[in-house]
C-alpha cells in the first residue's frame, strides 16, 4: 500500500477502529501521520486506541500532538481527560473535562454531570491548565533545537509533490493550522498574508510554496470553519488571515471595563452586563490568562474569581 496518502489511512484506520482491531488501527492512523503530522484527527484517533489497549501514557502524547495543531479538538480534549482520569490525576482530568465540555463534548458534559451527583473526588481538586503545559512543551523543545545551527534547516513542512494536489492541499491547511495556533500568543490570531509567508519562510526555509498556494489552503480552512477567514483591507490593498474571530479584541476591551470596576469579576458578572454564553466568557478570559493580564483564582465547583492586578483602579 505505498501510494496511499495520508487520507487514506486515515480511513483504513477508522474501518480497523469499527472492527476494534486497535492494533491494525494504530498501524494505519501512525502510517497517515507519517505522511501528515498535522492530521490532528489521526492523532485523537490514534489516542483513542492507545486508551482501549490501556496505554495511557502513548495516548496522552498523541492527545497533545492533536490539541498543538487544533486546540478546538473535543474528541483530543474528552481522550486527554480520560486518561488523566484513569491515572488519578484529578487535576488535569478536571480541566480536560471542563475543557472539552466547553467545547461541546456531550460525554463531557455527562461525565461532569453523573461526577457532580456521585461527589467524585475529582471536583474537589484545583484545575490544572493543560493547555499551557502542551505549549510550554512546544516552545521549549523549539528553543532546544534552535540552539543547534543545523536544525531550523530540518524545520519543514513534509515533502509532497505538487502534482498530488489532494495530498499536497491536505499537509498545507493542517501546517497552516498548527502555524496559526503558534501565532495566536503574538498577533492575537490575526496577521497580513504577506507577514505570515514571511514567518514561514523564515523559520521553515524547505517550504517552495507560493503566497497563492497559502491563501488557497486558508479559504478552505475557512470553508470548513476551523479558522474565522480572510478579509481585505485598505480596499483590497491588504489582505489578513484571522485564525480566532476579529470580535474577540472588542471582547476583551468590554472585560476590561467591567474588571476596571471591581476588584475581581466572576462569570455572573460578564453574563449580567453582557448575557455572553459560556464559550465566548471562557475564550476571552483564557486569552487574558495566558497574556498574564488575568488571574484565575477558585475552582468550577467552588467557583471561579479573576483579578486583574496590572489594572489601575479608582475606587
Amino acid at each position: 500500500m505505498t501510494e496511499e496518502n495520508a487520507e487514506d489511512w486515515f480511513e483504513l484506520g477508522k474501518y480497523h477502529s469499527s472492527l476494534n482491531n486497535s492494533r491494525n488501527a494504530i498501524n494505519c492512523y501512525e502510517k497517515c501521520v507519517a505522511k501528515n503530522p498535522y492530521h490532528y484527527k489521526a492523532w485523537s484517533n490514534l489516542a483513542a486506541e492507545y486508551f482501549q489497549l490501556k496505554s495511557y501514557q502513548d495516548s496522552i502524547e498523541c492527545c497533545k500532538e492533536a490539541i498543538k495543531i487544533n486546540q478546538h479538538d473535543k474528541k483530543a480534549w474528552l481522550n486527554l481527560a480520560a486518561n488523566y482520569f484513569q491515572l488519578n490525576d484529578d487535576g488535569r482530568a478536571y480541566f480536560s473535562f471542563h475543557r472539552a465540555s466547553i467545547l461541546g463534548s456531550k460525554k463531557a458534559q455527562k461525565f461532569l454531570e453523573k461526577a457532580e451527583k456521585m461527589n467524585d473526588k475529582m471536583l474537589n481538586s484545583e484545575m490544572i491548565d493543560v493547555t499551557s503545559e502542551i505549549f510550554e512543551e512546544k516552545v521549549k523543545k523549539l528553543k532546544e533545537e534552535e540552539l543547534k545551527e543545523i536544525q531550523i534547516k530540518k524545520r519543514h513542512i513534509p515533502k509532497v509533490p505538487k502534482t498530488d494536489d489532494a495530498n499536497y492541499d491536505e499537509v498545507l491547511q493542517s501546517f497552516l493550522l498548527e502555524i496559526g495556533n503558534t501565532l495566536i500568543i503574538n498577533t492575537g490570531g490575526v496577521i497580513s498574508i504577506l507577514e505570515l509567508y514571511s514567518y514561514i519562510k523564515s523559520n521553515y526555509p524547505s517550504f517552495d510554496g507560493k503566497p497563492t498556494d497559502i491563501v488557497d489552503s486558508l479559504k478552505k480552512l475557512e470553508k470548513n470553519k476551523l479558522i474565522e477567514g480572510i478579509k481585505n483591507l485598505d480596499e483590497g490593498n491588504i489582505i489578513i488571515v484571522e485564525f480566532i474571530p476579529s470580535e474577540l479584541s472588542s471582547d476583551i476591551k468590554a472585560i476590561l471595563e467591567i474588571a476596571a470596576k471591581k476588584d475581581y469579576i466572576t462569570y455572573d458578572d460578564i453574563i449580567s452586563e453582557k448575557s455572553w454564553d459560556h464559550y465566548r466568557i471562557e475564550r476571552t478570559l483564557k486569552f487574558l490568562e495566558n497574556k498574564n493580564l488575568a488571574k484565575k483564582v477558585g475552582s468550577y465547583l467552588k467557583g471561579e474569581k479573576w483579578y486583574f492586578p496590572n489594572l489601575n483602579k479608582n475606587n
